[in-house]
């Protein structure tokens, strides 16, 4: 339990959120779940008022862990970040303006990263539809099910709609923050009209992007250096061909030679990296390159698909990656690396933890070899690297 003896979150307050499917919902984190309403059904103030909501936020005031949000909770309470966008006292409860409009418009992706979906790639939805999973314990995990939307050539529909659209131009006018994610949103045209809006409505309003960083044309950069507000997250788990394993589809090469390009842009670009299976043994690599760049970077550990959560792993190599890790922190030369690090060491020390008595990771094993049936180079599962072939 907290130290407030509650769970009090800004972002079912000040947040909205639409994936594909154009429901409401507070936060990225919120997923299936959902209130329920649509936005070409219902307007902002339905959805504040819904008894999903107040529901939400009673519970959650009251110390009540609901299922959606045991993620945060648990990270929290381990000390892996603050995942909740405010603490109580700064939750204004009458606020009508936004503090972030976050907007997912398609699963068009150029990918078929190893720890992502088919809600979120065009290529692992249509691969999926062409080669099935094998018969592979995945937890009852819906992250490795069909796609959420309507969605037309990866793309969502539903802001398109005369009145959705006009609803989702009222909340960008109510909105401190506009979040483009996907897919991969640099391929989608709905991202450039909706920045198209942005822009007509109030071009000083803060614009993130989150991109792999592997298309981006003089016409992209032309379009973003209309925003002075520019923030940028770049989706890199690893280098050389651990990433090409990792995020199949995409070029190295060509996603290094873009990061400087969006360097030019703004101040505010950051990399994301996911933490699983697949890229905690190239650790050391990987944050010497990130550390090469001088962008702040940090590790979200996968928690979906469960298959490949590092937790799956051999104990003996998650022992030698927290080892590694550890002796990091000693040499940090600033306190965001030291943090950064603590939380990834934090992550190992959960996923250790969290290993079963009965443990086994014949379930990585077979969705390893079954990514690997697609992949010109291989991830050796005894290992965790990646090989030629």
């Amino acid at each position: 339990m907290p130290k407030d003896n509650n769970y009090h979150c800004a972002r079912t307050y000040h947040e909205v959120t639409f994936y594909q499917d154009g429901l409401y919902r507070p936060c990225t984190e919120m997923f299936p779940a959902s209130s329920g309403q649509r936005i070409t059904e219902h307007t902002l103030d339905d959805y504040r008022s819904s008894d999903w909501l107040k529901a939400l936020q009673q519970d959650l005031d009251k110390g009540i862990k609901r299922p959606e949000c045991a993620e945060c909770i648990d990270r929290e309470q381990e000390g892996i970040g603050w995942r909740r966008s405010g603490k109580p006292e700064g939750i204004d409860h009458h606020k009508k303006t936004l503090d972030n409009l976050m907007i997912w418009l398609g699963n068009l992706c150029n990918a078929e990263c190893s720890m992502c979906n088919p809600t979120f790639s065009s290529r692992i939805d249509a691969r999926l539809k062409k080669n099935p999973l094998p018969d592979i314990d995945i937890r009852g995990d819906a992250w490795l099910r069909p796609n959420l939307a309507d969605q037309s050539g990866g793309q969502s529909q539903w802001w398109r709609d005369s009145i959705g659209r006009s609803r989702l131009v009222e909340m960008i006018a109510l909105a401190d923050r506009v979040k483009l994610l996907g897919g991969e949103p640099m391929l989608m045209q709905g991202v450039w009209e909706i920045l198209d809006i942005v822009d007509q409505v109030d071009p000083s309003k803060t614009v993130s992007i989150t991109t792999n960083a592997s298309h981006l044309t003089d016409d992209h950069m032309r379009s973003l250096s209309r925003f002075k507000n520019l923030s940028i997250n770049i989706s890199v788990d690893a280098i050389g061909q651990t990433f090409e394993w990792i995020r199949h589809g995409l070029r190295w090469e060509t996603v290094r030679s873009n990061i400087p390009r969006i360097m030019s842009l703004s101040d505010d670009v950051k990399i994301n990296a996911t933490l699983s299976a697949h890229n905690i043994m190239a650790l050391e690599e990987t944050m010497d390159w990130f550390d090469t760049t001088g962008l702040e970077y940090g590790f979200w550990t996968v928690t979906r698909p469960y298959v490949v959560n590092i937790r799956n792993l051999p104990r003996n190599l998650l022992l030698a990656r927290h080892e590694m890790v550890r002796s990091r922190i000693n040499t940090a030369q600033t306190m965001y690396k030291k943090k950064m690090l603590m939380n990834l060491s934090l992550a190992i020390s959960r996923a250790l933890k969290e290993q079963e008595a009965d443990y086994s990771n014949d379930a990585l094993i077979k969705y390893t070899t079954y990514l690997n049936s697609f992949r010109p180079n291989k991830m050796d599962v005894i290992g965790w690297i990646v090989v030629d072939n």
